[in-house]
């Protein structure tokens, strides 16, 4: 998978750093839950942008500590099964990214045109 050796080279030097994105999701939870309780008044889109936000450090979280514990191809049959459960993670990862960047470009938009 081209596509994941490229990204993965490309985020190697912050990939020890992924403990601050768990950090940084549990934060946002914690205010994702707060909102309605300190702002009644809040419009739900709002909310939707926070949660979205916190599933964004989380799915970052998770392609960071791949990258992380990455090594490079080794060979014979477990090697072969442990490149194939990181491809299908990263794959996961990818249509995850993908959806969520929807979800934030619909919420954008419909709060522009409000």
């Amino acid at each position: 998978m081209k596509l994941k050796q490229t990204l993965f080279k490309q985020l190697k030097p912050i990939a020890p750093y992924h403990s601050v994105f768990v950090g940084l999701s549990v934060i946002q939870a914690l205010l994702t839950f707060l909102l309605p309780i300190l702002w009644p008044d809040l419009e739900p889109v709002y909310w939707l942008l926070s949660f979205a936000g916190c599933a964004f450090w989380l799915i970052t979280y998770a392609l960071l500590k791949q990258i992380h514990h990455n090594v490079e191809q080794a060979t014979g049959f477990l090697a072969r099964i442990r490149n194939a459960w990181q491809n299908l993670i990263f794959i996961i990862w990818l249509v995850t990214f993908s959806a969520l960047m929807v979800l934030f470009i619909k919420l954008i938009i419909f709060v522009v045109q409000r």
